[in-house]
């Protein structure tokens, strides 16, 4: 496991700083998980998320999760601060997916990191 550090530039500019890094300094693992620095996972987040992406096999693949909005404490605040939509449809023309619960696999990776190169390239982060 790698753990890639930056500074907080926005969410966008700093989803796609990091994805610029993976692809060109690590860009043959078999998952990518993304997170910033106020995200704090549960213990089994990518257990849970390999294995549910080792079943699938080597395709392209996405994992995503549900998120819950806690307080400084990590109380609950919110059971959850996205609605899990299980449509390409509703994935297409909404944005259901938080970049912090997303768990790739390397196919998928090369895939994305071969666009992001490619027409991202001009984008500074």
């Amino acid at each position: 496991m790698t753990i890639i550090k930056g500074s907080n530039i926005g969410a966008g500019p700093s989803f796609i700083a990091l994805i610029n890094e993976a692809a060109t300094k690590h860009p043959f693992y078999d998952y990518y998980a993304f997170s910033d620095q106020d995200n704090v996972w549960f213990p089994t987040k990518v257990a849970t998320g390999v294995k549910a992406l080792d079943v699938r096999g080597k395709k392209l693949e996405l994992f995503f999760s549900g998120a819950i909005n806690t307080d400084g404490n990590l109380q609950q605040i919110a059971s959850s601060c996205v609605r899990l939509v299980n449509s390409f449809g509703a994935n297409l023309v909404a944005n259901h997916i938080l970049g912090c619960t997303m768990l790739i696999n390397g196919v998928i990776g090369i895939v994305l990191f071969d666009f992001i190169l490619k027409y991202l390239v001009h984008y500074k982060a």
